[in-house]
C-alpha cells in the first residue's frame, strides 16, 4: 500500500473508516458498544498489531470519538499507547514514509495526544440523548449499520 501523506486521513483506509465511524456514531448504542461495532467491521485492523492499518484504525477512532464528544477509555488508551510508543512512526516507516514526513506526522499526533489527554471522561459528554429506535431495537450492530446506511441512501 505505502504511506500516502503525513495527515491522519491521507490514506483511503482512514478516510473510509471516518465515514464508517460517522454512520456508527448515530446508532443508539453506548460508547463501548460503538467501539465493538466498529472493531467488528474492521476486525483485522482492530485486533492484529501486524496489520498495516492497525495504528491508523486506533488513531482515527480516537480522533473521531474525541471530535464527536464520545469517550471510550479503551480507545483513548490504545491511541495513547500507539503515540507514546511510536508504533505509528514504525508502521509508517515500514510503509516507506520518509524520516522528514514521519517527523511532520509526529507533530500532528502530538496534537491528537494533547486533545485526548484533555478529553473529559464523562460518559455522555457532548452526546445528545438517544432513545432506541424501533428500526434498530432487535438486531445486531452490523445489521444496524446496514440499515442506517440504507436509510440514509433512501433520504437522498
Amino acid at each position: 500500500m505505502g504511506a500516502w501523506g503525513t495527515g491522519l486521513y491521507s490514506g483511503d483506509f482512514a478516510a473510509d473508516l471516518r465515514a464508517a465511524i460517522a454512520a456508527v456514531a448515530r446508532l443508539p448504542l453506548d460508547e463501548e458498544r460503538l467501539v465493538d461495532a466498529i472493531c467488528e467491521a474492521e476486525r483485522s485492523a482492530a485486533t492484529n498489531p501486524a496489520d498495516e492499518d492497525h495504528t491508523i484504525f486506533w488513531l482515527v477512532l480516537a480522533d473521531q470519538f474525541e471530535k464527536r464528544g464520545i469517550f471510550s477509555r479503551r480507545v483513548r488508551e490504545m491511541a495513547l499507547a500507539i503515540i507514546n510508543d511510536r508504533k505509528d512512526a514504525a508502521a509508517m516507516q515500514a510503509l516507506g514514509m520518509k524520516p522528514a514526513d514521519t517527523r511532520k506526522r509526529a507533530g500532528k499526533l502530538a496534537e491528537l495526544r494533547a486533545r485526548l489527554l484533555a478529553q473529559p471522561e464523562s460518559r455522555d459528554h457532548g452526546r445528545r440523548s438517544r432513545s432506541r429506535s424501533p428500526m434498530f431495537s432487535n438486531c445486531s450492530a452490523s445489521t444496524r449499520i446496514r440499515r442506517e446506511a440504507a436509510s440514509r441512501s433512501t433520504r437522498t
